[in-house]
């Protein structure tokens, strides 16, 4: 609701001028009110955001914190046990190492000696015997 400034009439309509004396000095007589609402209301949404950023913050350091714990941790345990990871280390390797031996150079059924009994398949037939035996 606008007042008129000359002949105080209360004009109820957002109208730009006033309907009796077509004066266009009009005012408000709650625009305090409307901007102490709205500034109190920008206040609490200010604090809001600092407040959800402080928070962030906080969940953030305390996330690097347990990062670094962790980190502190594995380092501890690798210390501590670095001779049994070097050894299980060795000992992988040194299996896989027999396997694949063992798969190409390891007796009747290695690869190296299929490929030889396929290569005299075409020409002896007691070979393509043995061979279909084991395949």
């Amino acid at each position: 609701m606008l007042i008129c400034n000359k002949c105080y009439k209360e004009n109820l309509d957002k109208a730009k001028f006033c309907k009796e004396c077509g004066s266009s000095d009009l005012y408000d007589p709650q625009a305090q009110e409307k901007l102490e609402k709205e500034r109190q209301r920008l206040e609490e949404l200010k604090r809001i955001e600092e407040e959800r950023k402080r928070k962030i913050e906080e969940e953030i350091k305390i996330t690097q914190e347990k990062i670094k714990k962790k980190l502190k941790q594995r380092k501890e345990f690798i210390i501590k046990h670095k001779g049994k990871i070097i050894a299980s280390v060795v000992i992988l390797f040194l299996i896989a190492l027999a396997s694949a031996y063992q798969y190409f150079y390891g007796g009747k059924y290695s690869r190296i000696y299929i490929s030889k009994l396929e290569s005299k398949c075409h020409n002896d037939e007691a070979s393509c015997k043995i061979l279909q035996k084991y395949l």
